[in-house]
């Protein structure tokens, strides 16, 4: 049990967010460690200071959390690795993105590592932040995605 309770740490892409109580914020993260993980950022709404806007859509994150006994973990850390900024500025390359990140939280299980779901959906944020077609970057996207989920 005591290796369940260690700390991981692991680069990321936020794949959903939902405010909890007052302050806090579950979060559903696609790790290179641990696959898909759903943890809870204490604080998150409450202080920018916490983990600044590491909590944003369409970015590459390192976190740092502990699994917990049950299905949620506790986020410690969390720091933006790569922003791509001109995706988040143009609203059809936030449409393609948001549905790849969807279409990933739908297949992926949870606490299964698949690094290369993770690496095509990085590579297609960073296509759509290039301003390549957008188009062309989802159809590459979805043939990675057919390939690595069989």
């Amino acid at each position: 049990m005591a290796g369940r309770l260690a700390g991981v740490r692991s680069e990321a892409i936020l794949l959903r967010r939902t405010d909890y109580a007052e302050a806090d914020r579950i979060v559903l993260l696609l790790t290179a460690e641990r696959g898909r993980v759903s943890v809870l950022a204490r604080g998150a709404r409450s202080s920018r200071k916490r983990f600044g806007a590491a909590l944003e859509p369409f970015q590459i994150i390192e976190v740092a959390f502990a699994e917990g006994r049950g299905e949620l973990g506790t986020l410690r850390e969390a720091r933006v690795l790569r922003a791509f900024p001109r995706l988040a500025a143009d609203l059809t390359a936030m449409t393609v993105a948001g549905e790849a990140i969807e279409r990933l939280r739908g297949v992926l299980p949870d606490h299964h590592p698949e690094p290369r779901a993770l690496g095509a959906l990085a590579d297609l944020f960073g296509l759509l932040d290039e301003g390549r077609d957008v188009e062309t970057a989802a159809v590459r996207f979805e043939l990675r995605v057919l390939a690595v989920l069989g």
